[in-house]
């Protein structure tokens, strides 16, 4: 940071909030093997991460937390090229290690497989545990201890959506 935290104007700086956002995620990061048995890192956002992140869920996600998993209805052609870029961006915003992107030095998200794309995917949504790939995690956002900190922060939702 510059200045304890400060610009020249008093204030702290983009830069500030990007390297405090980057030293959280990056100490919140779990190691994860992927089907392929790639490894990687990422980070699990909480549910309100990924609202303020993206501005809304995926169907299957959204309904998920609502309860209503199993009455999702039939997508549309543009709906799944939509879910599917939601997808991308999102496994190239949690995987910390190695960066995922279309750019010199990062992995290009259409050579990772439709299976590891949705193993973090699901990793991302709690489905999956970084330590038991067969097991349910907890929904991010849900009841959390010391141990597991939440990378989002508190959970606003709590309050409004169970996660059970």
């Amino acid at each position: 940071m510059s200045n304890n935290g400060f610009s020249s104007n008093g204030f702290s700086s983009p830069e500030d909030f990007q390297k405090k956002w980057d030293e959280k995620i990056r100490s919140q990061a779990l190691p994860l093997t992927l089907p392929s048995g790639l490894k990687i890192l990422a980070f699990r956002p909480s549910l309100e991460w990924t609202l303020r992140h993206f501005g809304r869920l995926p169907q299957t996600l959204a309904a998920r937390v609502i309860g209503s998993e199993g009455t999702v209805p039939a997508r549309t052609v543009e709906e799944l090229v939509e879910f599917s870029n939601w997808t991308i961006e999102l496994v190239s915003t949690i995987v910390i290690q190695p960066k995922i992107g279309r750019g010199p030095g990062m992995v290009d998200p259409g050579i990772i497989s439709d299976e590891d794309l949705l193993y973090i995917s699901r990793f991302a949504g709690g489905e999956v545990s970084a330590d038991d790939p067969t097991g349910l995690d907890r929904f991010p956002g849900g009841p959390t201890s010391t141990a597991t900190p939440d990378p989002g922060g508190d959970s606003l939702l709590d309050n409004t959506v169970s996660t059970s």
